[in-house]
């Protein structure tokens, strides 16, 4: 998932006086231009979102945010959306993240909103995004058709049972990470908090078996790697 990102081409137009500056200024002024994808931005967007990641790789948060900001305001996308939460989640700021994932709806963006509504102990809120449910109250909690609306699979559902146990409902947590260890076996944080809610219940051998379909994907992963 990781690739080499470069930013030297960026790097070399970006000086705090003259022309430089002058065309931050205009990424930050510019009013926002909505896109679709990566193919649909202009090569000084290009050079900021690389520069953007190339922060966030070594954890200059606080340059990631600075950049991304002036990105977003010139393109307005979920993808920069989520690049701008990561750099605010790394700087503490939370109730930024907040401000700027809030109303998106891509998968990505809707698992980081959950994750910043639990930092910001918004629980409920935080359920409602992950299953993209408005009104929770009408919905049945295991409901499997909202269950599948859960974005990023086992990590998903592993989270909305870490949402779930710390509103008090054990049991639909319980279920939660049974169904993302069934999903992916290798999740030890369900597994862990599974045993603490169900010790008696717990079946280790038929959640780990060698016949589980993720393992034997990950088999046959690695077999064609070596």
């Amino acid at each position: 998932m990781t690739t080499a990102i470069s930013c030297a081409p960026f790097g070399s137009q970006i000086h705090m006086a003259g022309a430089g500056a002058a065309t931050l200024m205009n990424a930050a002024t510019a009013g926002p231009v909505r896109v679709n994808s990566p193919r649909n931005y202009e090569l000084f967007e290009r050079q900021l979102l690389e520069a953007v990641k190339n922060s966030l790789r070594y954890e200059l948060h606080a340059n990631a945010s600075f950049l991304c900001e002036r990105l977003l305001a010139q393109v307005d996308n979920d993808e920069v959306r989520l690049l701008l939460a990561e750099s605010y989640l790394g700087e503490g700021k939370a109730y930024k993240a907040y401000d700027v994932l809030k109303g998106c709806s891509s998968p990505p963006n809707r698992y980081k909103f959950a994750l910043t509504c639990v930092k910001l102990n918004r629980l409920s809120e935080a359920e409602k995004v992950l299953l993209d449910q408005n009104n929770i109250r009408s919905l049945s909690l295991m409901d499997p058709e909202h269950l599948k609306k859960v974005p990023n699979g086992a990590a998903g559902l592993y989270l909305l049972g870490h949402i779930r146990e710390h509103q008090s409902k054990q049991k639909e947590a319980a279920k939660n990470y049974r169904q993302a260890l069934k999903l992916d076996p290798t999740l030890w944080c369900a597994f862990e908090r599974l045993c603490s809610l169900q010790p008696d219940e717990v079946e280790a051998q038929k959640i780990f078996s060698q016949n589980h379909p993720f393992i034997q994907h990950l088999n046959m992963a690695l077999a064609q790697a070596d």
